[in-house]
């Protein structure tokens, strides 16, 4: 049984159709009928075709970097990377790894150009270099002479020894060796010229110092020269020889009676004679004589030898190998002089 209707409500006709049910939105869609909005993915849009460019830009970019080191493979993948990322953006518009690539491939290009360029340079220095290093030789370590022998045994002994070690030099290196060797021998030797050399710059030296000559003194300066050099030896150490520059020198090892040795004796001596007060009964030419006999006192009583590492440069001048006369003169003075 049924309720009864409200009154006057109406009654449905006959012919009246049934009001619409709403749809259930997980209904499934009718062929042909559009796509429901509720619980459905949207699609995705397809990768582009160009994108292995842009990684492979990116990939080479890096390597061209890394393997800038190596100049010419940095440049080609560089220039690689360069194009491919260039191609794509072009092809597709915006694209992070198509520019990331392409300036990783332009800073790889870079630093390989900058290092290409600083290897040849250094290969252009160090072969410069090369070129402009002396030739160096080294003579066998033996004596040119020996304290207590005469020129004679000297003689026989250089020449012993020689032929059983002698050093090889070419033309230059022989000529600066002859040239120096030639001084140190005069020195050695005891020649006249050498020994007025000596006795000049000893002269200068001591008059510079006390204001009096040697000769005013009683001091005869060649014999003076004489007794510094009795016992000088000497032994060629290095001989090198730059013929682009034209410059030479060469290195010895010389022994002979310690100046300063001579000169602290002397002052002792001095102090000593100061002292006694012999000066005061003297007159100035007493008082200079017995300076010149306290000095020659020193220079005998002396036994203390130096070892003085001499070296001496010489030039080529218009073809011509010069011994440096200034260089000489400073060596005697350093080894004899009164300053």
């Amino acid at each position: 049984v049924g309720a009864a209707p409200a009154p006057g409500a109406q009654q449905p006709g006959a012919g009246a159709a049934a009001p619409q049910q709403p749809a259930s939105p997980y209904a499934s869609a009718q062929p042909g009928a559009p796509a429901s909005p509720y619980g459905s993915v949207p699609p995705t849009q397809p990768a582009p075709s160009g994108s292995g460019k842009a990684t492979g830009a990116l990939v080479c970019g890096i390597l061209a970097i890394v393997l800038c080191g190596a100049p010419l493979i940095g440049i080609v993948l560089g220039i690689v990377a360069i194009v491919m990322g260039g191609s794509y953006l072009k092809t597709f518009g915006q694209d992070g790894k198509a520019k990331a690539g392409r300036i990783c491939g332009i800073v790889g290009v870079v630093l390989s150009v900058l290092l290409w360029v600083f290897a040849i340079g250094a290969m252009i220095w160090a072969y410069s270099t090369v070129l402009n290093t002396p030739t160096v030789s080294s003579s066998p370590s033996s004596s040119l002479s020996a304290p207590g022998t005469s020129s004679t045994d000297r003689g026989s002994s250089s020449s012993s020894s020689s032929s059983s070690s002698e050093p090889v030099y070419d033309e230059n290196e022989q000529t600066v060796l002859d040239l120096v060797s030639a001084q140190f021998d005069a020195l050695e030797g005891g020649e006249a010229e050498m020994m007025q050399k000596v006795a000049s710059i000893a002269s200068e030296g001591f008059q510079e110092a006390t204001g009096v000559t040697m000769e005013q003194c009683g001091i005869d300066p060649v014999n003076y020269a004489r007794l510094m050099t009795d016992d000088l030896t000497y032994e060629i150490d290095l001989v090198v020889v730059n013929d682009k520059q034209g410059t030479g020198w060469v290195s010895a090892d010389v022994t002979c009676r310690d100046i300063f040795a001579v000169l602290d004796l002397f002052n002792e001596k001095v102090d000593a004679f100061d002292t006694s007060g012999e000066a005061n009964a003297m007159t100035e030419e007493q008082v200079q004589q017995k300076l010149g006999e306290l000095l020659m006192a020193a220079v005998t009583e002396t036994t203390t030898t130096t070892e003085d590492y001499a070296t001496i440069n010489c030039t080529l001048e218009n073809g011509t190998w010069v011994l440096n006369e200034d260089d000489w003169t400073e060596e005697l003075d350093y080894l004899f002089g009164l300053v």
